[in-house]
């Protein structure tokens, strides 16, 4: 695990808006699968995940070691499978993480459900960065996202439902990007 003893942790806020005492990065995986064309992906094509027990026991020590009360993760793709993921929401719930600090994460729109942000809300997450790219639909194909305009919607509406915090990012001026496409994404980044 990290060595934070070696570091004064006060000069370090955070990244989210956690309004705790301390929040502190952690990794549960690296790489990510997809192939969408402006990414670099630096961490690897695959993503390999460490095993639940590793992640939770990280947790529970940034907790009692640091006295930490969020933990940003700061994987490319957090909920890559459900099983993994359905297993450490558990885990975490089960020993009572989700009761002693608020976590963060990042993923893809597409491929979530009202359920899966229930289930995260409930083992402590408050906040998730969406990849939105654009609201073309034909950029979206052309960078190869392969997510919807409805699936950043229907996520956004889910994860708010849950009381989670959306956020996100646009990419104005993706190769290829007309003047309507750039006007359809800034439109829907407001009504969104």
């Amino acid at each position: 695990f990290p060595a934070w003893g070696e570091f004064d942790l006060t000069k370090y806020g955070g990244m989210t808006p956690h309004r705790t005492g301390l929040e502190l990065p952690m990794n549960a995986s690296r790489g990510c699968p997809f192939k969408c064309t402006f990414c670099c992906r630096t961490l690897g094509d695959e993503s390999r995940r460490r095993s639940v027990g590793s992640v939770v026991l990280e947790m529970e020590r940034n907790i009692e070691e640091f006295g930490c009360g969020s933990i940003a993760f700061l994987d490319e793709t957090f909920v890559v499978g459900k099983k993994w993921i359905g297993e450490l929401m558990d885990t975490i719930k089960k020993r009572g993480i989700n009761k002693k600090l608020i976590w963060s994460c990042a993923f893809r729109v597409g491929g979530n459900s009202a359920e899966l942000m229930h289930q995260l809300r409930e083992a402590g997450c408050f906040y998730i960065f969406f990849g939105f790219e654009s609201a073309s639909e034909e950029t979206l194909a052309r960078i190869k996202k392969r997510t919807r305009i409805k699936d950043m919607i229907n996520t956004v509406d889910w994860a708010r439902n849950a009381g989670i915090i959306p956020v996100g990012a646009f990419i104005i001026g993706l190769p290829g990007e007309t003047e309507k496409e750039f006007k359809e994404t800034f439109d829907f980044l407001h009504a969104l």
